[in-house]
């Protein structure tokens, strides 16, 4: 039963970064690089920590999505670059490279994905400071079916533990916390 909620996980992964993968190269998102540069060292990471964990099947999809995450960012840059990048943007990726380090630093795994969980959900700080000005190049579909898949991806984890739970929980409650925000901007917008 393990695998089953671990492929479907991985199906609604690839359903939605691949409906989202079409979005950029046609124009409809313009996602921020720095957030998905962010999101993609920590999902990496976590992907190792889980796997060391005893994730098992559950994990993965954090690797499955790691690997679809890095490969959104380099659409990214290509499509849009880091033209809307900040210093502030660039604090937040810094502050995933100082995760890398702290948890190359100690041994244990729970610290490393509660550092990663932390890092991968500021990452969302850029996202957000672009949904507040540009609600329309992000997509609500994207973001909500990332924090559903989460779901079975929770599901599907050999071992339920802080280590194996927090990052997976994080990243679906900081994905349907995104999708609202884009959808009230949006609205906002219209009554403008």
């Amino acid at each position: 039963m393990k695998e089953f909620f671990a492929l479907a996980a991985m199906a609604m992964t690839g359903v939605a970064f691949g409906f989202y993968i079409w979005q950029i190269l046609r124009g409809e998102v313009r996602p921020h690089a720095i957030s998905w540069l962010t999101w993609g060292v920590a999902t990496i990471a976590v992907f190792a920590a889980q796997i060391v964990a005893g994730g098992g099947p559950g994990a993965w999809h954090t690797g499955f999505s790691g690997t679809a995450t890095i490969l959104v960012f380099g659409l990214t840059v290509w499509k849009c670059g880091f033209d809307r990048a900040n210093a502030v943007d660039w604090t937040f990726f810094a502050a995933a490279l100082l995760g890398l380090a702290l948890w190359r630093l100690t041994d244990e795994p729970f610290t490393a994905v509660a550092i990663m969980s932390t890092i991968d959900v500021l990452g969302n700080g850029p996202t957000v400071r672009k949904v507040m000005i540009d609600p329309f190049g992000e997509s609500p579909t994207f973001f909500g079916s990332i924090g559903l898949r989460t779901t079975l991806a929770i599901a599907a984890l050999e071992t339920y533990s802080a280590t194996t739970v927090l990052f997976p929980a994080s990243v679906g409650i900081a994905s349907v916390m995104v999708a609202i925000l884009i959808l009230f901007r949006r609205r906002l917008a219209a009554a403008a």
